[in-house]
């Protein structure tokens, strides 16, 4: 820095750099505001992203799905996006998506459970996978309705003795997922425990779309594995 500014800098900005040249103009600057210039700008880059993802347009979600203590495979990953997304007549991701949700969890991960009984009470997912752990920590607590309320019982017959069931406060039973265990599903799964499970925790908003998303599943992915 040149010496005959050093002393300057208790003077006005501008009046200290008045007898600058550009190129001394722009040392000086870097040399005394750049650290908080740049903090500003990136201040202002972090602002503008958050605006953007905040007020840009979201693609409607035609299908959600989560994954529930089970590892997939690329080859189902790709089923259960890229294909259903060209099932549903998908052509530009920017309007429209498929989503898929891993989520890992054990019995005493509390704030977890509970979030995820809220989304999915809220409809929030239209289909589930899930190993027994993740079974069992969610279906007491009521966020998988009867299959019979979802699925006409022609479709339901085929799967009648893998049913997994839940209760009513009576003690009656109502199958609440189905047990995939030797499908070619669960031949591209990993997961802790001995049984895999389909299940659909629809709404009444949301229940239209499980017919059609049933039949997908079954053509694609229910096929016994030999």
């Amino acid at each position: 820095m040149d010496e005959q500014h050093a002393d300057q800098g208790y003077r006005p900005f501008f009046k200290t750099m008045a007898g600058m040249t550009w190129k001394e103009r722009f040392s000086y600057f870097i040399y005394y505001y750049g650290k908080f210039a740049l903090i500003a700008i990136l201040v202002l880059v972090m602002l503008g992203d958050l605006l953007w993802e905040t007020l840009r347009p979201k693609p409607e979600v035609v299908c959600a799905g989560i994954v529930m203590n089970v590892q997939i495979s690329e080859e189902l990953e790709d089923v259960l996006i890229d294909d259903l997304m060209a099932h549903y007549g998908i052509t530009d991701p920017e309007k429209q998506e498929v989503t898929l949700q891993p989520m890992h969890f054990t019995e005493v991960d509390f704030q977890v459970i509970s979030s995820m009984e809220t989304k999915l009470s809220v409809g929030t997912y239209d289909y589930a996978l899930l190993n027994p752990t993740a079974m069992k920590l969610m279906a007491p607590r009521g966020v998988f309705p009867d299959l019979n309320l979802l699925l006409p019982k022609e479709k339901l017959e085929p799967w009648a003795d893998r049913f997994i069931y839940g209760n009513t406060e009576d003690g009656e039973k109502y199958p609440i997922g189905i047990n995939l265990t030797d499908t070619a599903v669960d031949k591209e799964c990993t997961y802790n425990g001995d049984s895999l499970y389909l299940a659909f925790p629809a709404t009444q908003e949301t229940a239209h779309r499980i017919p059609a998303l049933f039949d997908y599943i079954v053509e694609n992915l229910l096929t016994e594995a030999n």
